[in-house]
């Protein structure tokens, strides 16, 4: 059973388990770096490529009420950031309806934290000797929820791993 921390700032979605190869050998790409890492390291002895508010593109689509230069900090969508070699990425939740949606500040960014996790699935899926950590945090106040941001959280990382 997985057991979700209110204070949990870091989740690690999978193990490292890699092979002994420099990184630079022919065939490593943004998508597949961390299968060239020498399995006998730790995570704190890597460094990660991350993003900060990893879920604020604009998308004139889908992000209604955002102007570019206001909530945007990423160019990327969450599956180019992957494919790109980000591994760690800063997810910011906002508690709607006993769901998640990712914001930056007070604005709705038109992405749900299920388009997030799907993402990771997919990525992770193609890719299985990588690894994903994510950090994530509350952002604002719960609209219209009737349980608590923490067993949100664990109905939704549960689902990513069933």
């Amino acid at each position: 059973m997985v057991t979700i921390e209110p204070a949990m700032i870091l989740l690690v979605i999978i193990l490292l388990n890699s092979t002994e190869v420099a990184l630079g050998a022919s065939g490593v790409s943004g998508s597949n770096w961390m299968s060239h890492i020498s399995g006998k390291l730790y995570l704190s002895q890597v460094t990660i490529p991350g993003t900060h508010d990893s879920g604020a593109r604009y998308d004139k689509k889908k992000s209604l009420l955002c102007l570019p230069e206001a909530c945007a900090c990423q160019t990327m969508s969450i599956k180019s950031q992957l494919e790109s070699g980000v591994r760690f990425l800063d997810i910011r939740l906002h508690h709607q309806i006993n769901k998640f949606k990712i914001f930056h500040g007070i604005i709705d960014l038109g992405l749900s934290f299920d388009d997030v996790i799907h993402a990771m699935r997919k990525f992770l899926k193609s890719n299985g000797q990588e690894a994903i950590v994510m950090y994530y945090r509350e952002e604002g106040k719960a609209f219209l929820a009737t349980r608590s941001f923490r067993d949100t959280l664990k109905e939704e990382l549960l689902s990513f791993f069933n």
